[in-house]
């Protein structure tokens, strides 16, 4: 009865000492890559056969993060993110930049080494304003062709951000797993008229490595 008990507790430290090192004091860099959710602001027009169309930052998005991460207890840890976030197809005209704070709890060793965590971040997030259909009163090609009408207000949103994963701590350095990152923009151009508030973002998968 004594070993059992000798035992068990030596698996409770193991465990302990692998939340720890998941969660240890130190910087972090992930990637992800996903879909694209919710409704993203207008990016660009373009005139096919007389019909003007508008185009959107959906289909596949990517977010890049880094950020420092301090361990609050032995499963516990809070970090701040800093975040880039564009649609593939149009990179500068859909970047979303972030700031957010957050929490991290890791799990004990569920097999081997590994272990999983839960993280949520909450913070800031900055944006261009989108895609004006009108500018001095008529279409203005930004560059020289009719295909391809970008015109923009020049103008900077800003808006609540935050980011919810589910994952699996594979080593002490690489991590990976589920991400929902979004962000609810004030004043961003939807149909080329008028303004909205917007609520878009990505969901995709996740890697990431901690220093």
């Amino acid at each position: 009865m004594k070993k059992v008990f000798l035992l068990l507790l030596a698996l409770c430290a193991i465990a302990g000492v692998s939340a720890q090192n998941a969660n240890r004091k130190g910087f972090f860099i992930e990637a992800a890559v996903g879909g694209s959710v919710g409704n993203p602001p207008l990016s660009g027009l373009s005139m096919d056969n007389g019909v003007l169309n508008g185009h959107y930052t959906g289909g596949t998005v990517v977010n890049f993060a880094f950020g420092p991460r301090f361990r609050t207890g032995s499963h516990t840890a809070f970090d701040f993110r800093i975040e880039a976030q564009a649609n593939t197809a149009r990179i500068t005209q859909s970047l979303v930049l972030k700031a957010m704070p957050g929490m991290r709890i890791t799990t004990g060793e569920l097999f081997g080494n590994i272990s999983m965590y839960i993280s949520a971040n909450i913070g800031f997030a900055a944006a261009d304003s989108g895609c004006s259909r009108f500018r001095n009163g008529d279409f203005v090609p930004d560059d020289g062709t009719i295909a391809d009408w970008n015109l923009w207000e020049d103008a900077p949103s800003f808006g609540a951000a935050y980011a919810i994963g589910i994952g699996l701590n594979i080593t002490t350095h690489f991590y990976g797993g589920f991400i929902w990152d979004a962000q609810y923009m004030i004043h961003q151009t939807r149909d080329a008229i008028t303004w909205e508030n917007l609520h878009y973002g990505m969901a995709g998968l996740r890697l990431g490595y901690r220093f």
